[in-house]
């Protein structure tokens, strides 16, 4: 970035350090254009008054508010944070701003140097990629600007050369950009926060992503491990990996087996993080082989179990953004004190919305499975046990117990090893039935609410309530005049693919009446032509109502009248299962049934109803807990099943 005759340039007062000795800067008139004075040495994305929220690919800057992180290896895209500049020049009338920002330390390059970056952007807009080069806008004229890539490097830019010779900044191992003459009247007078695509051609297609072995082996190798001294055995792949450059590895294995439940994380001759594919037992315990007295049971209070997780990723849905996933079950018992804890995971992995918190989801549900522990001394003849073998206790006629291995501590001089082990109540991969789920609205907000979140997998956004409708107590109250929630048409409400026709959907409803009447508590489609399903309560009946047409209900199961307590909470549901069975059940009690020959139902362009439909039959009483989910008829039994007190987080 050489000089040019005319220009007036100021850098930064938070000039880096390493500048300092580089010569004086040239002294600015006070006629000429001085842009906003920036105050530290890295100059992090500033949010124009015109924008609301964090710049476009801003995460970089503000991610864990720490070091330059490593980029594992995928494709994404990556902010950058300035580190030599900026540099202002041209005239009060048309400004402009030259800079070096720094976007990563490059992980993948130290081992293969073959990663590449494909475009590139300001403040969002794509002003260069690889194919078409510079990409001229109606805010960036062509020819206004400069741009040279930076690649995997051990040498200074020219542009710093020019500047500072022989004290130009090598930048080593990183993904940097060099940014020349912006014009800054396009972006409101603020210096535009840059981010480049990069894509690691180490292990294929970029687009195929990086699996999570070949993304675990490399941080493991960055952290000074020998290949021979690591096993890494994991399914799945993800768009991209991005981690803290400096995190530790006990940290960074704490985070796996955090999110990924089913790592076996062990440490003997080698560290190894094995996924199997199924349970195995590894020894069998018995009162024979355990020292005398050692032996213990004992079951773990559930209150004091996690029931709440927060997980940080990079969201490939909102153009590499970080976002976050909630995961949390509510409590049985309930508690009457706060004894909620949350866990906090920050390991960026790039992954869908809809994957992240089917996958954290997934996790809690996996770690509230074990309940009970068993402990004790071990001799010579288990003396190979280790953490993550399965183990069984079967000498008794009273406690059978499957188990984990998760702490070892062994005695060399007496061949014995002391254990701990936690049970496994179902040894294979936990069913996610969570992934299902197509619509959740969050009740538990404060009093008074009336903005309704959905934290289902599929994200349907937040909802206005109608009428008086608003949250007490972790429910919704509707007071059956006008009062509903409604989301907007969805391809998720579409029953009506042979293949994914299966749904369930259930709720806790208390009606403030003993006989309550056109009430309807989920509603598809209101009038004659765009209708789907409606499930209400009618002279006390429940009954569900579907079309295969659109133009009338011509299917339906209803229940005799039923007896209702007003304040009772009931929890009802409707499913149909593959057969094309539907079933209405009360508290866990099946209470009508049809089967008719045709039970797919007609898709319309139209929203989805809590609690209304829009003209006349508006429930009375309050709900929590509503949930719909498609594909999958979870309870599909004549016989009925135990109730829920809540939903389990799956």
């Amino acid at each position: 970035m050489a000089i040019t005759s005319g220009s007036a340039w100021l850098a930064g007062s938070g000039i880096s350090s390493y500048n300092k000795d580089r010569g004086s800067l040239p002294v600015i008139s006070s006629t000429t254009y001085v842009p906003q004075a920036t105050t530290s040495t890295v100059v992090s994305a500033p949010i124009p008054p015109v924008v609301a929220g964090v710049e476009p690919q801003a995460y970089e800057a503000i991610l864990y508010g720490k070091d330059i992180p490593l980029f594992v290896g995928g494709k994404m895209l990556i902010g950058g944070r300035i580190c030599e500049g900026p540099f202002f020049g041209g005239t009060q009338a048309d400004p402009t701003v030259s800079f070096i920002a720094y976007h990563a330390q490059n992980l993948v390059g130290e081992l293969f140097s073959d990663t590449v970056i494909t475009s590139a952007r300001l403040r969002g807009q794509e002003v260069w990629n690889a194919v078409s080069g510079y990409i001229a806008t109606d805010k960036l004229p062509s020819g206004s600007f400069a741009w040279n890539p930076g690649h995997v490097q051990n040498v200074a830019f020219s542009q710093s050369v020019g500047r500072y010779g022989t004290n130009a900044v090598p930048y080593t191992h990183g993904i940097t950009s060099s940014w020349e003459n912006i014009p800054l009247k396009p972006f409101g007078g603020i210096v535009p926060f840059p981010s480049v695509m990069v894509e690691n051609l180490s292990y294929g297609d970029p687009d195929d992503g990086i699996t999570r072995t070949q993304a675990i082996s490399n941080i493991l190798g960055r952290m000074g491990l020998d290949p021979s001294e690591f096993e890494v055995d994991v399914s799945g792949s993800d768009p991209a990996w991005m981690v803290a450059s400096n995190m530790s590895l006990p940290d960074f294995l704490r985070q796996l087996r955090a999110i990924f439940t089913r790592y076996h994380i062990t440490y003997s001759d080698k560290l190894r993080i094995i996924e199997p594919d199924s349970f195995a037992v590894d020894g069998e315990i018995t009162n024979s082989n355990v020292q005398r007295d050692t032996l213990k049971f004992k079951r773990t209070d559930p209150m004091t179990l996690t029931r709440q997780k927060r997980y940080t990723f990079i969201d490939v849905d909102r153009d590499y953004e970080m976002n976050t996933a909630l995961a949390k079950e509510d409590r049985y018992p309930i508690p009457t004190t706060d004894a909620t804890a949350e866990v906090s995971i920050e390991l960026p992995i790039a992954t869908t919305s809809a994957q992240a918190v089917a996958d954290i989801h997934n996790s809690l549900y996996e770690e509230l499975k074990a309940r009970s522990q068993m402990e004790g001394v071990l001799d010579r003849t288990l003396f190979g046990l280790e953490c993550g073998d399965g183990v069984r206790f079967a000498d008794s006629s009273v406690i059978n117990m499957t188990a984990r291995v998760m702490e070892t501590v062994h005695d060399f001089e007496n061949m014995a090893v002391q254990f701990q082990a936690v049970e496994v109540i179902n040894c294979g991969v936990a069913p996610n039935y969570f992934s299902y789920v197509v619509l959740q609205p969050d009740f538990e907000l404060a009093d008074g609410s009336t903005s309704i979140t959905d934290i289902s997998p599929q994200l349907q956004g937040t909802a206005a309530a109608n009428g008086n409708a608003h949250i007490q107590n972790n429910e919704m109250v509707f007071d059956g005049s006008g009062d509903m929630i409604q989301w907007p048409d969805s391809d998720d409400w579409d029953l009506s693919d042979a293949n994914r026709d299966q749904f369930t959907m259930e709720l806790f409803a208390t009606p403030t009446t003993s006989a309550p009447t056109n009430r309807a508590m989920l509603w598809h489609g209101g009038v004659a032509g765009q209708l789907s399903f409606a499930f209400w309560i009618t002279s006390s009946q429940i009954q569900f109502l579907g079309s295969t047409t659109g133009a009338s209900h011509d299917w339906s199961a209803t229940s005799s009248a039923l007896t209702w307590v007003s304040g009772t909470e009931y929890h009802i549901a409707v499913d149909k299962d593959a057969t094309g069975k539907a079933r209405i059940y009360r508290d866990g009690v099946m209470v009508a049934s049809s089967t008719p020959s045709d039970s797919r139902l007609h898709n319309p362009a139209a929203v989805i109803i809590i609690g209304g439909d829009a003209a006349i039959r508006y429930w009375l009483g309050s709900m929590r807990g509503v949930r719909i989910s498609k594909g999958i008829a979870l309870y599909a039994s004549d016989a009925g099943f135990t109730p829920p007190t809540s939903f389990p987080g799956f």
